[in-house]
């Protein structure tokens, strides 16, 4: 043996003997197995028996407390025995033809090459490490720890029942990756085809805007009343399927849904066509059909759904009415199943409210109609109760304010003998629209701080509607301060109460910087300001004697110590009529 072989293989089983590890970085692992190979003698046991070496990946040699006589685990297809030499047969195997442990197996030293590892049990040995999802549905391609299965070599007795339970389908040092589990239920419901419908005469027909559920709008053709409506429905099998079917048929409906009672639809109009009978559909195919002088009694419509917001927070879609129109409907009662409900009647109203925030509770009814839509009974199923308020007078808009709020609501109530009445409430927002005002006049003023300031502004007009724009001009006549920035703002007095009892709240909806520096004598500042980025409301004037609202433009000069110099304008703002 060589001398630095020797001293090697002496250090090795002293860091062993003191249960450390051993720096090998300076050497490689086939340099371990050539030195344990062709120059390791018999050295004194400086371990203890229970004691044995197995080699990691990142080459650092730990100690393992199992049992003596036990081939290692190693990852390669191999293990290193003590011998220079494999061990002769007599010395390892027992007349009975069984192998037994040599005596550097017994003392916990295993260098080598096993000549038959198959006499041993093996399990596999599990192993957690991280890999990528190789799932190709998999959209987050992120690390999951997975589980690597190695051929063990290990015996039953030192990995114990827990790991021999576990799967034992050798992989052979491969990965076996964990894949999200797939839902085959959404699979089972696509559809096997794609449908399309197109008409006749598409190219030439005119085309309208209708705007979807989901805010979309899209263009869709326009028919009347009378008139034929032809074309084709192309249905296309998925590529290497076949469409199983009992038939093909293709309906003309006119339906009529409310909001309030949606997935429910009332046919008016409805015309069917049979376009195949039952088979099967290996390949595209085209069915021509043809309504002729479809009766269209109504014109299409698509009411229109407003946000409102509720007192605790949310934002909910309610349909949108404006005075003088018919409010129609329907009622839908459904009784809990097996059970009845008795009554003394059922009522619909309608309410126009104002209710002042500091007094909650209380109700001033400025609108109330009364609708009876059932005597003294009892239901037992569902039961449908139409309804209808004709040319309403609500003089008012809608409004929710800091103190105030106007709202509308259709209230159904099922009133009881013995126990309490059943109330349901159905919000609804009302906007109502001004034509152009015959009159508008400008704003013109002149202000200002005695030999110090004096300015000239003016506005274009004194009345605005919803998404109007203010022009106008600001002239400096004296300037003897300095000014340092200018504004207009944009500012909502809320007035509630009467008398002693008014509550006043003002709210900056908007600011715009007309200047920033200071202006000389002469100066001519332009303004101009949109109305449309901003939530307001039209003017509101002693509303029922309960409250107003007011707008007000509010010119501010601010000069180099920071004191505020302003001026505030009443403006009035109306929603404008959408056909004029």
């Amino acid at each position: 043996m060589r001398d630095d072989s020797k001293e090697f293989v002496l250090e090795l089983f002293d860091a062993l003997s003191r249960r450390r590890r051993l720096n090998v970085d300076k050497i490689s692992r086939d340099e371990l197995y050539e030195y344990c190979l062709r120059s390791l003698t018999p050295i004194p046991n400086k371990l203890d028996t229970g004691d044995r070496i197995k080699l990691e990946d990142n080459e650092t040699i730990v100690l393992h407390s199992v049992k003596p006589a036990t081939i290692l685990n190693i990852d390669q297809e191999f293990a290193f025995f003590g011998g220079v030499d494999t061990p002769p047969a007599s010395a390892s195997t027992s007349a009975s033809g069984s192998r037994s442990p040599t005596m550097r197996q017994r003392s916990g030293l295993c260098f080598g090459r096993s000549s038959s590892p198959s006499t041993e049990t093996k399990v596999n040995v599990p192993k957690t490490k991280k890999t990528y999802c190789k799932s190709k549905e998999c959209r987050k391609h992120t690390l999951h720890k997975v589980t690597q299965y190695k051929k063990g070599k290990d015996s039953l007795a030192a990995q114990g029942k827990r790991r021999y339970d576990r799967k034992q389908s050798g992989y052979g040092g491969q990965t076996k990756p964990v894949f999200h589990k797939k839902n085959f239920l959404i699979g089972a419901f696509k559809p096997p085809c794609n449908i399309s419908i197109s008409f006749a005469d598409a190219r030439t027909r005119k085309q309208v805007p209708l705007k979807k559920e989901n805010g979309q709008t899209i263009m869709v053709p326009l028919f009347q009343s009378q008139e034929n409506i032809v074309g084709e429905v192309l249905i296309e099998p998925q590529q290497g399927k076949k469409v199983e079917h009992t038939g093909v048929k293709i309906e003309l409906l006119g339906q009529i849904e409310l909001y309030f009672d949606r997935g429910n639809f009332y046919d008016f109009t409805s015309l069917v066509r049979e376009l195949d009978v039952p088979g099967d559909l290996y390949e595209r195919k085209t069915y021509p059909f043809e309504f002729s002088t479809v009766e269209m009694p109504y014109e299409s419509y698509n009411g229109v759904n407003v946000p409102l917001k509720k007192e605790n927070g949310q934002t909910i879609m309610v349909p949108l009415f404006q005075s003088q129109e018919n409010i129609v409907g329907e009622v839908l009662i459904e009784p809990q199943q097996g059970k009845k409900v008795e009554h003394t009647g059922v009522k619909i109203e309608l309410l126009g409210q104002i209710e002042l925030y500091f007094d909650r509770g209380n109700f001033y009814d400025f609108t109330s109609l009364v609708r009876e839509l059932d005597v003294p009974g009892d239901l037992y199923e569902r039961k449908t109760y139409p309804f209808e308020f004709s040319t309403v007078e609500m003089p008012y808009e809608s409004y929710n304010g800091v103190n105030v709020r106007l709202r509308y609501i259709l209230k159904v109530t099922i009133s009881r003998n013995i126990v309490s009445n059943v109330v349901v409430y159905q919000d609804f927002v009302v906007r109502n629209y001004t034509p152009l005002p015959s009159i508008n006049n400008s704003i013109k003023m002149e202000v200002g701080i005695e030999d110090c300031l004096h300015i000239e502004f003016e506005y274009n007009k004194s009345k605005y509607h919803l998404k109007d724009v203010i022009i106008g001009k600001i002239y400096f006549l004296l300037v003897r301060i300095k000014i340092k920035n200018m504004e207009l703002e944009i500012r909502r007095r809320e007035s509630t109460g009467a008398g002693p009892n008014t509550y006043v709240e003002t709210e900056t909806l908007a600011k715009y910087e007309l200047m920033d520096g200071a202006p000389v004598r002469g100066e001519s500042i332009p303004v101009r300001l949109f109305f449309s980025p901003y939530e307001l409301t039209p003017t509101y004037r002693n509303i029922n004697n309960k409250f107003s609202v007011k707008y007000y433009l509010n010119l501010v000069l601010v000069d180099e110590e920071d004191r505020r110099y302003f001026k505030q304008q009443e403006i009035t703002v109306y929603r404008l009529l959408e056909t004029s």
